[in-house]
């Protein structure tokens, strides 16, 4: 116990001396709270603007709409297409000069999924391409190897599938033609 009490006694000891003799006043206005300037004030525009996400670009005069999916494609500036629904609100889009099309349509799972699935076909040989939403797989057909492509991704929080076809069939032998309209499928966008 008495050490404690001289440990006490020398602290305030300790503490008078500071504030006393020659030095008092430099110690007694050093102890004095330093006042800080106060925080910049925020504006409200740059509050509001960091708090809501950036307005959609106007859409492009070539855009082609799924009307019953609500989601639009911007093909390049130039390229035309038509879009002719088929059902349960899948639609077919075509561009004159290509010999690929696009089916967009709802997905059945997210990229991960329909990625899988597609690789377990019997007739896969490999992915071309792999991007985060998207591929180009090589498949085997009848005459020869050929490809597709495809893309998911979710708008306004549903998923959506974008995949080329041909006319007559769900593949090209125009690796380069598959690629170039898969292309198309990254503009997919709601308004």
């Amino acid at each position: 116990m008495r050490p404690l009490m001289l440990l006490l006694s020398m602290t305030l000891l300790a503490g008078c001396d500071t504030a006393s003799g020659p030095n008092a006043a430099s110690a007694t206005a050093s102890a004095k709270p330093v006042a800080t300037p106060p925080p910049p004030a925020s504006t409200p525009a740059v509050a509001a603007t960091s708090a809501a996400p950036p307005p959609a670009k106007p859409l492009a005069s070539n855009a082609l709409e799924v009307p019953t999916l609500k989601v639009f494609l911007e093909p390049p500036a130039g390229v035309t297409g038509k879009a002719n629904e088929i059902k349960n609100g899948e639609s077919i889009i075509s561009f004159p000069g290509h010999d690929v099309s696009l089916a967009v349509g709802p997905a059945y799972g997210d990229f991960a999924f329909v990625k899988k699935k597609y690789g377990a076909e019997a007739n896969f040989v490999k992915w071309v391409v792999e991007g985060e939403d998207h591929a180009v797989a090589e498949v085997k057909t009848d005459k020869a190897n050929e490809f597709y492509g495809f893309l998911v991704r979710e708008i306004a929080g549903k998923s959506y599938q974008c995949v080329t076809i041909t006319m007559k069939r769900n593949t090209s032998p125009s690796e380069s033609g598959v690629k170039k309209v898969l292309e198309y499928c990254k503009t997919l966008r709601a308004k």
